[in-house]
């Protein structure tokens, strides 16, 4: 029985971490293309806020199965 969501959540007033990058490094990290400490390390992902948080999110973003 799967459960879904009835309505988008709101997002949040004040986030604690914000990270942006392009489509591409986005597709690369979740597929496990790119090394998530080189994509920091070029500057191509940018972290604003809890940059602690915001790494242990972009080490976790490789997916692919």
């Amino acid at each position: 029985d799967l459960k879904r969501a009835k309505e988008m959540a709101t997002p949040p007033l004040r986030p604690t971490v914000r990270i942006e990058m392009c489509f591409e490094t986005f597709c690369c990290l979740c597929c496990g293309r790119i090394d998530p400490k080189e994509a920091l390390g070029l500057g191509v992902v940018k972290i604003y806020g809890d940059t602690a948080f915001g790494q242990t999110i972009v080490n976790s973003m490789n997916f692919m199965i």
